[in-house]
């Protein structure tokens, strides 16, 4: 999430363990995740990081207008980050416990959610390289 829709919003990465709220940005026409202590700030989430919701997850369709709201009956989701070439503005989404993909912008405002997890990040080893008697790898965040 923090994608262009929100880039004119101060901004911050999720913390592992803390509690957001789903909200419509005053500023934006976009519905994002922000502390439940500070909702002038949105929060960024990575691809992968793992959420909790305090009740079963509902989503109010496009626009947030009610219109077309749906209840999936679960209360797990993992934030993914929709190909490019999906059509329409918006990528970033939730892969619901069930194995449903729905965009994030469909949540139903007033969410309470919890960070359970965030993504593994890969370390990668390149060639050893020789010192002495010892061999040294170079490690690669990424």
């Amino acid at each position: 999430m923090c994608g262009y829709s929100l880039e004119n919003l101060v901004s911050r990465e999720c913390v592992i363990g803390e509690t957001l709220v789903t909200v419509k940005f005053a500023t934006s026409m976009s519905t994002g995740l922000c502390s439940s202590s500070d909702r002038a700030v949105a929060v960024c989430l990575a691809p992968g990081t793992e959420l909790a919701f305090d009740k079963p997850i509902e989503f109010d369709g496009f626009w947030g207008l009610g219109l077309h709201s749906r209840h999936y009956g679960v209360k797990t989701a993992r934030f993914v980050s929709l190909a490019l070439n999906r059509g329409g503005p918006y990528r970033d989404g939730l892969e619901l416990e069930n194995g449903g993909i729905v965009l994030l912008n469909e949540l139903a405002l007033g969410h309470t959610v919890k960070v359970i997890q965030l993504p593994h990040v890969r370390t990668f080893v390149s060639k050893p390289q020789l010192r002495g008697k010892s061999l040294s790898f170079s490690v690669i965040a990424k």
